[in-house]
């Protein structure tokens, strides 16, 4: 399936056969920001953990990427990205569904 989606979208899969995982990698910053990013603006992550890793990687996607300081605050914030957890609504409120599953 990553295979599929990185011939349609782009980047490269990395497979790790000692640590049993696969991954999807993109390094390119205008492929995250023309494509992906409105993917997933449109179909949100579905866990919060994911939602929080998005909006966290978000943010420092569109910063200015210049000087020490926004390196430095990276590396401060990536600690508590997940601090806001309980602050998140689930997707899965009162028995709705993301309205991207089909019935």
């Amino acid at each position: 399936m990553l295979t599929c989606i990185c011939n349609t979208y782009g980047g490269l899969v990395n497979k790790n056969t000692n640590k049993n995982f696969v991954q999807w990698v993109i390094n390119d910053r205008n492929l995250f920001i023309n494509t992906i990013i409105p993917i997933l603006e449109k179909y949100p992550p579905l866990t919060t953990r994911m939602r929080l890793q998005y909006l966290f990687f978000k943010k420092y996607l569109f910063a200015n990427t210049q000087g020490p300081s926004t390196i430095e605050q990276y590396l401060i914030e990536r600690t508590v990205k997940y601090k806001d957890r309980e602050l998140i609504t689930p997707l899965f409120t009162g028995g709705e569904v993301p309205h991207y599953f089909k019935e």
